[in-house]
C-alpha cells in the first residue's frame, strides 16, 4: 500500500519492504510445494490432470492481469510480457516488476511431475531427499550465474523452498511439528535474535525465510482454535486475485474515486483496500462459477 501513499516518514519503511517481501514470497513457495506435495505422478494421465487443474486454476486470471498491466504501463515491455506468461522471465530477464511470483511458479509448476518422479526413485530418507533436492537448486542458480543470462536473483530464495516444501510434505515431519507451536514460536524468536545480532553468516542461511516459515506455521495452528475462520476464509478465496489484481484496482480507485495521483493512509486502509479484497472475490468467485459451468458441460 505504500506505493499509493506519499507519507515522507514512511519512505523509509517503503525502502526495506522489497526484502521482507522476498522472504514471505519464499515462505509462499515453500507452502505451495508443501500443498502440491499430495500428488502423484505414476501415470500420463495423472500428469496430464496436474498441469490442467494448475492452468485451469490460475493462468486465464494471470493472463488478464498481465494485460491490464501492460495496458497500464506497470510492465511496458512487450517482450517482458511474453516472458512473463511463459514462464521464462525468472531465467532470461525482463522480469515483471508485480506479478514475477506467478511467472515463477508457473515455471516450478512445469517441472513438479518430473522432479516428484525422479526423487521417489531415491530410496533414501526424506532428508536425504531434501539434501539432494538443495545442492541440485544450489548447482542450477550457480550455472546460471556463470551465464549471461539476467536471471532473477530471488530464485536463490524461492526455488529451494519450493523444493522443500515438495519433500517435505510427502512425510510426517510438518504434521508433527506444526501441533507443537511453542516450540516453532521459541524457534523463530531465537532466530530473530541472531538475525537482530547480526551473527555472521545468518543471512546467507535464509534465515529470514526460515522465520517466515516457522511462523506461518504457529498461524496456521492458531487460527484452528480462534473464532475468525468465516475471515480468513473470506481473505485467503480472494487471496490470488487480490495479488493480481490490487495494483489495477488501486490505479482506478485513485484515479476516479479519489480523483489524486496519490492517496493518504487512511484513504488506502479504509476506502481502497475493502474495495480491492470484495472486488477479489467476486472477481475470484465468478471466474470459479464459468470455470464449474465449463467443466460440467463438457463432462455431459
Amino acid at each position: 500500500m505504500l506505493d499509493y501513499t506519499d507519507v515522507p516518514y514512511l519512505m523509509g519503511i517503503k525502502e526495506n519492504m522489497g526484502h521482507v517481501t522476498t522472504c514471505m514470497l519464499a515462505a509462499f513457495m515453500f507452502m505451495s510445494g508443501y500443498f502440491l506435495s499430495k500428488y502423484t505422478f505414476e501415470t500420463k494421465a495423472e500428469i496430464i490432470g496436474f498441469y490442467k487443474k494448475r492452468l485451469t486454476r490460475f493462468f486465464p486470471l494471470f493472463l488478464l492481469s498481465a494485460i491490464l498491466l501492460y495496458r497500464l504501463g506497470y510492465n511496458p515491455d512487450w517482450l517482458q510480457l511474453l516472458f512473463t506468461l511463459t514462464g521464462l522471465s525468472s531465467y532470461v530477464g525482463h522480469q515483471s516488476g508485480t506479478i514475477w511470483f506467478l511467472s515463477m511458479l508457473f515455471s516450478f509448476y512445469m517441472i513438479t511431475p518430473f522432479v516428484v518422479r525422479g526423487l521417489e526413485r531415491i530410496q533414501f530418507g526424506v532428508w536425504i531427499k531434501a539434501i539432494v533436492v538443495m545442492l541440485v537448486c544450489i548447482v542450477f542458480i550457480c550455472i546460471l550465474s556463470r551465464t549471461s543470462l539476467d536471471y532473477d536473483k530471488r530464485l536463490s530464495y524461492t526455488m529451494p523452498f519450493y523444493g522443500l516444501g515438495l519433500i517435505l510434505g510427502r512425510g510426517p515431519f510438518i504434521k508433527t511439528i506444526s501441533s507443537k507451536w511453542y516450540i516453532l514460536f521459541l524457534s523463530a524468536l531465537m532466530l530473530i535474535l541472531l538475525h537482530a545480532f547480526n551473527i555472521v553468516g545468518v543471512r546467507y542461511l535464509h534465515i529470514d525465510t526460515v522465520v517466515a516459515i516457522i511462523l506461518f506455521l504457529c498461524v496456521c495452528y492458531w487460527l484452528q482454535i480462534l473464532p475468525i475462520g468465516t475471515i480468513i476464509s473470506f481473505v485467503s478465496y480472494a487471496s490470488m486475485a487480490m495479488y493480481l489484481f490490487h495494483r489495477p484496482i488501486f490505479h482506478m480507485g485513485i484515479k476516479y474515486m479519489l480523483h489524486e495521483q496519490k492517496a493518504t493512509i487512511s484513504e488506502v486502509s479504509l476506502i481502497l483496500m475493502p474495495i480491492v479484497i470484495v472486488a477479489s472475490y467476486v472477481i475470484q468467485y465468478s471466474y470459479d462459477f464459468c470455470v464449474d459451468k465449463v467443466e460440467h458441460k463438457y463432462k455431459k
